[in-house]
């Protein structure tokens, strides 16, 4: 189960919540793929304003999971060996 955050790790999670909407709407305008993002939603980000982006990322906890295997394997695939190393 989720944990809620603390107070002063909001402002974080909103500005990375931000960052993420802000490429999911530039990638759902480019029409790319959008990470996951339900096809229903994605003609909603293509116009949604700026200030319902800004709403949406202050949700009190992040919008995204960061799967760090993914990551790992893909710098394996260009040769970059483990990060975690």
């Amino acid at each position: 189960m989720p944990t809620t955050p603390h107070l002063d790790q909001l402002k974080q999670i909103h500005e990375l919540n931000r960052g993420f909407l802000g490429l999911l709407q530039t990638r759902a305008r480019a029409r790319r793929d959008c990470l996951g993002l339900p096809a229903a939603v994605v003609p909603a980000m293509r116009v949604a304003s700026e200030p319902l982006l800004d709403a949406l990322a202050e949700f009190p906890r992040a919008l995204f999971d960061l799967e760090i295997d993914i990551v790992q394997n893909l710098d394996r695939a260009v040769g970059l060996g483990d990060i975690r190393q």
